[in-house]
């Protein structure tokens, strides 16, 4: 199920709201005859404090997702422009040498999915650097083996950070499912006890009013049915 950041925030806030108006000296006897005395709400507080934990890491996983990307981000244009840069220049550099166009892969089309491109690069750098023919071709276009160094460099930061990324992205993924099995949890708890309290406090309206169940003067008051839903977020581009 979807979760949107809005409904969990309500399940935390009428969860926190439940937690500290059970403990009114009016409400509390008439709750312990249905069962939901200390212990019982000590089992809520389990459940609002895994929750609450889970919802922070949650969001702290995807800020570490989103930051990773963003990374990828700029040293991937960096990178591809200078690759495609390099590419141009070899293809003139060594548009008679047959051997050397295959050995940095010259010749066809890009590929254009993330690792197929990548790959093609990684390879132009590395057969360039192993072979002093080329390098020495280079050199007439004012393009050093320094320079090429640093872009093969580059090419292996690109690598390492899309890896970095994928990590952070299972990671995130991961929390959002710990984090819904929590709320989830919580829900549940919240909607037997939203049950139960109607029927405990029932004669005493204005008591269902402390805990944010029926009829209540703010228009802003938590819903008593605690839907649970949240929008996909927008995967990174890779």
């Amino acid at each position: 199920m979807s979760r949107s950041r809005k409904s969990l925030e309500n399940i935390l806030a009428r969860s926190q709201l439940v937690l500290d108006n059970t403990k009114d000296a009016a409400v509390a006897p008439l709750l312990a005859e249905y069962g939901y005395a200390d212990e019982r709400l000590a089992e809520l507080k389990r459940l609002y404090d895994a929750a609450n934990a889970l919802y922070d890491w949650q969001k702290s996983s995807y800020g570490s997702q989103y930051g990773a990307t963003d990374a990828l981000d700029a040293k991937r244009d960096d990178a591809d422009d200078l690759y495609a840069s390099y590419l141009k220049v070899a293809r003139t550099a060594f548009r008679k040498n047959r051997d050397v166009a295959t050995k940095l892969g010259l010749s066809g089309r890009r590929d254009h999915d993330f690792d197929g491109r990548w790959a093609e690069a990684k390879l132009f750098f590395d057969n360039a650097l192993a072979d002093a023919a080329v390098i020495a071709g280079f050199a007439k276009f004012n393009i050093t083996k320094e320079k090429l160094s640093s872009g093969k460099r580059l090419i292996d930061e690109v690598i390492q950070q899309n890896s970095a990324q994928e990590s952070a992205k299972g990671s995130a993924r991961g929390s959002t499912q710990e984090r819904n099995a929590a709320f989830g949890a919580l829900a549940d708890w919240m909607s037997d006890f939203i049950g139960i309290a109607k029927v405990a406090l029932r004669k005493k309206p204005e008591l269902l009013v402390k805990l944010g169940i029926g009829a209540a003067t703010s228009a802003d008051r938590p819903a008593d049915v605690l839907p649970v839903t949240e929008p996909k977020a927008a995967e990174p581009a890779k």
